[in-house]
């Protein structure tokens, strides 16, 4: 029921009502917890809960409820989010070590509330934290050129070519038709965000690859395609699993690798920047064929394992390396 815009279902139909229910409600939270601690709670009421689950969880249950120190010596009722906030904060843990011990206290006081013993679960506003993020896996230069032969005449080919040495996304690649290849350049439609729809040269060793294929140059099912491009990478040698966004992240690494300047790297790769129009300039333009066609000169020269080596870096643009 609202009244006056506000709800008071949950402890009454009016305020008055929905008033003295929750506060007999806190008393009597406050009775019942006296002399009920989080941790008594944990290693009793909450423990017989798992007397059916495997012995790894009833372990786990005992390992945080030990993880609790003076705050498990409390009452219930005197356990808050700011307290547990604290307490999560002080871990010097692992992000999944302090989840997993989270996970128990949350479960622990989700008992408790059912039981009627505290009003809320404090655990629900805990922030816990999060793990970095990983760095995103690339192929080296070699690794690319290796994959670029094997995929020679297999499905997937136009995928590893324009997503390797052009930075396109497996949904940019599949919209692509004959319209969009003209006079040495290459109309990207955008599948992502406005910046991703782009103009890009199109390197002279990228138009000969592509050179008679049909279009569409990929089935509309994303599923066919990754199959293809792992079945490619396996003809190739290449251990690790590669899906079509590494391509890309790939194509972006090695492009800095090769001293590729930021703004030209966002260009290329249709990402959006707030101090940079999208309307290119004639030597914006060179820049970015000049340093395409450096990449694709570098990995088809490539024979190292690593990113690249020092003596294998192109000069770009204006002598920059």
């Amino acid at each position: 029921m609202v009244v006056h815009g506000k709800r008071f279902s949950a402890y009454g139909a009016t305020e008055t009502e929905a008033a003295l229910n929750l506060e007999e409600k806190v008393h009597g939270f406050q009775d019942r917890t006296d002399h009920t601690s989080l941790r008594s709670w944990m290693e009793t009421a909450y423990y017989q809960t798992l007397a059916k689950a495997s012995d790894k969880q009833r372990e786990k249950a005992k390992w945080a409820a030990g993880h609790l120190g003076a705050l498990g010596d409390l009452p219930l009722a005197e356990v808050n989010r700011h307290a547990l906030q604290r307490l999560v904060n002080s871990k010097n843990l692992s992000a999944g070590t302090i989840k997993t011990m989270a996970s128990c206290w949350s479960a622990a006081l989700n008992l408790a509330e059912a039981d009627g013993l505290i009003p809320h679960n404090p655990m629900r506003h805990v922030r816990l934290p999060s793990d970095p993020p990983a760095a995103k896996a690339t192929l080296s230069a070699e690794e690319l050129r290796r994959l670029i032969e094997a995929s020679r005449g297999y499905s997937g080919f136009p995928l590893v070519v324009l997503g390797g040495l052009l930075g396109l996304r497996i949904g940019e690649v599949q919209r692509l038709e004959a319209g969009h290849f003209a006079d040495g350049e290459l109309q990207v439609p955008g599948t992502k965000t406005v910046a991703a729809a782009r103009t890009l040269p199109l390197p002279k060793r990228v138009h000969q690859e592509l050179a008679g294929l049909p279009t569409p140059l990929l089935s509309p099912c994303q599923s066919a395609n990754r199959n293809a491009l792992l079945r490619n990478a396996k003809r190739a040698g290449i251990e690790r699993r590669v899906h079509p966004h590494l391509l890309r992240h790939t194509c972006l690494t090695l492009l800095q690798w090769i001293g590729c300047p930021y703004e030209t790297r966002a260009r290329i790769a249709g990402h959006s920047l707030r101090h940079v129009t999208q309307r290119y300039s004639h030597a914006e333009w060179k820049a970015m064929e000049e340093w395409l066609n450096n990449l694709s000169t570098f990995v088809y020269t490539s024979k190292g394992n690593g990113v690249g080596n020092a003596g294998e870096m192109l000069s770009g643009p204006k002598g920059q390396a």
